[in-house]
């Protein structure tokens, strides 16, 4: 089994833990107070009159091929879930009776 990964929070509660340790190396997180630390988020936006904005448009050119393979695979997907919910509303509806 693999490993959990740790999310960005554990990182850098992990990383303060380590930097306390490495300062005040009398102190352990089994006898010292640790707290959590939950970084604040904060937006800001400056907006400027003069600023020039420019937009950068990229058109991507789908290949025959895979444009082809995602056709195929949408048009069986539908053709499975639809069958799916069909089966369903005919043994909701008793029109199909399954034996047990």
């Amino acid at each position: 089994m693999s490993k959990a990964k740790k999310t960005r929070q554990e990182k850098v509660i992990a990383d303060l833990r380590r930097r306390l340790q490495s300062t005040s190396p009398s102190l352990s997180p089994d006898k010292g107070h640790v707290q959590q630390v939950i970084p604040q988020k904060s937006f800001s936006y400056v907006h400027s009159s003069a600023a020039s904005v420019t937009k950068n448009y990229s058109f991507q050119i789908i290949h025959p091929s895979l444009l082809h393979d995602l056709t195929k695979t949408t048009v069986i997907t539908s053709t499975i879930v639809f069958t799916e919910l069909l089966l369903y509303y005919l043994i909701q509806t008793k029109a199909i009776t399954l034996p047990i």
